[in-house]
């Protein structure tokens, strides 16, 4: 009886400390902000160019004040790669889109991937607000990602901000009229405050400052003097470009009037390097949007809120956007154990240690990005591995390009055929090809059998992987490589004939360090 009576009187003194609504839930709310082409270029608090010109950006500012602002996180070349990282915590190698979605037949994002409103869990309500731009279904952004909520477009880009198709929960209104910076920001505060006392995770990815560029409503921006002229927005693209910026981060204020920054943690992103009409030094517009080169993959990234200790920070560790699903589950109590589904992987690393001011040591300390699609020349698909100082590029053509960043951050110097005596760049340059063969699927057989000339073994080869012939005389080991074996490349497919095949023979193909 007396052990009962103590059980009875803990749980009376617990069941106090258990807010209501919030017993399923570890974590603070969550809100990922997303601005649209947007690069690290594009911000004052990242490039100190004293030749580029910046929109102000008072209420970025005030998230980088309150929190960890991080100076080497990068994106994939486009936005559809970038955003479907973003929500599987997966690089395209795996979920399969490797560049912007232009037409249905590209590749877009599956159903069986793993997304956050599907690991989150039961303790967070969920909502996508803004853009979508990973298929082309209106009701795609909840049958496939799960959100139990989404308003916003559906396409990579809007046909004009003041009269747009919006998309709520699978139902289409076309000429939608209310300024989508705006309404993206609506849309938001009448969300948050339906949630009560109930923990969520709110992805608002607006639209801005993807094209068409124009001059925003008056009171957004402090541009007054431009001319409200696509034709001259198209000639002089970059004010009008900064206007739009601005105008996001005036909304974003808005918005955050709204927020309690003490139960919530903000991530802001861009999606990818800014494009090439309106890039600042010192980055070229042949090196933007759309390339593995640094003008097009830095980003701006800032953690800031109540998950945030010592705010005011810094942060120089190597990231990829990617990183943001582990640190947004980890952020909200999920178990690691449960970022993925059984049988899948993910590459996704959490950053919340950082943002906790704790020591940060990933498993592996560098990040891909890629850039496939067969619309893009094989001179410019491609991937990209770096690490804290070195960077090496890999084309579809075969090409490599390796860059030492401390020495030469505008990589104005390929060192790939140059290394001789410099002992650490030629063990970068071996380290960051084998992480590239890492990152990449197991090779998938196609075609075998024995023909006339003797053994062919065909299998699709993975952009900028070498695959390698092998055989033994067992199944279990003993395995060398076919060096007699005559090989065929076609578009991403190798072909082996082994003209000594035959009898009792294995065979296998493996991935090698090019």
């Amino acid at each position: 009886m007396n052990c009962f009576h103590r059980l009875f009187v803990l749980l009376l003194v617990l069941m106090p400390l258990l807010a209501p609504g919030r017993c399923l839930a570890a974590g603070r709310n969550l809100l990922l902000v997303i601005a649209d082409d947007l690069g690290a270029d594009s911000l004052a608090m990242l490039n100190l160019d004293p030749s580029a010109r910046q929109a102000p950006t008072p209420t970025l500012e005030m998230l980088r004040s309150k929190g960890v602002l991080f100076r080497r996180c990068y994106s994939h070349p486009t936005c559809s790669p970038t955003r479907a990282s973003l929500l599987t915590g997966r690089y395209p190698f795996r979920h399969g889109i490797g560049y912007a979605i232009a037409n249905p037949s590209d590749p877009q994002l599956r159903a069986e991937e793993w997304t956050l409103p599907k690991a989150i869990g039961p303790g967070y309500r969920h909502a996508q607000l803004g853009k979508w731009h990973l298929s082309y279904g209106n009701d795609d952004p909840r049958a496939i990602a799960g959100w139990s909520h989404f308003a916003g477009s559906i396409a990579g880009a809007i046909p004009n901000y003041d009269r747009w198709p919006k998309v709520v929960d699978g139902t289409l209104t076309a000429g939608y009229s209310t300024y989508a910076t705006t309404d993206c920001v609506d849309d938001a505060r009448t969300w948050i405050s339906g949630q009560g006392t109930n923990r969520w995770l709110l992805w608002l990815a607006f639209n801005a400052a993807h094209t068409p560029l124009h001059k925003p409503p008056r009171n957004l921006h402090s541009y007054d003097a431009l001319p409200d002229s696509a034709a001259v927005a198209q000639t002089n693209p970059r004010p009008y470009f900064e206007a739009m910026v601005e105008s996001l981060d005036t909304e974003l204020g808005r918005l955050l009037e709204a927020v309690d920054l003490s139960e919530t943690t903000v991530v802001f992103v861009g999606d990818n390097g800014s494009t090439g009409a309106v890039i600042q030094p010192p980055y070229s517009s042949s090196r933007a949007k759309g390339t593995l080169y640094e003008g097009g993959l830095r980003v701006p990234m800032i953690i800031a809120g109540a998950d945030v200790v010592s705010p005011g920070r810094t942060s120089d560790a190597v990231l990829h956007l990617t990183d943001v699903y582990a640190t947004l589950l980890d952020l909200a109590g999920v178990p690691p154990d449960q970022w993925a589904k059984a049988g899948s992987r993910i590459d996704s690393r959490s950053f919340a240690a950082i943002a906790r001011n704790e020591p940060f040591s990933p498993s592996l300390a560098g990040v891909l990005s890629e850039n496939f699609s067969s619309a893009i020349p094989d001179d410019v698909a491609g991937r990209m591995a770096v690490d804290a100082r070195y960077k090496l590029i890999q084309f579809k053509t075969g090409t490599m390009e390796f860059y030492d960043l401390l020495a030469d951050p505008l990589e104005q110097t390929n060192r790939i055929a140059s290394l001789a005596g410099d002992a650490g760049a030629t063990e970068a340059v071996t380290r960051l090809k084998g992480w590239l063969a890492t990152w990449a699927e197991p090779p998938v057989l196609t075609a075998a059998g024995m023909e006339a000339g003797g053994f062919r073994v065909s299998a699709q080869q993975p952009m900028g992987i070498t695959l390698s012939l092998e055989r033994s005389g067992r199944p279990d080991g003993g395995w060398t490589s076919v060096v007699g074996a005559v090989r065929t490349v076609e578009a991403d497919r190798v072909t082996w004939l082994d003209p000594d095949g035959g009898g009792q023979a294995y065979y296998r193909v493996v991935t090698m360090v090019p």
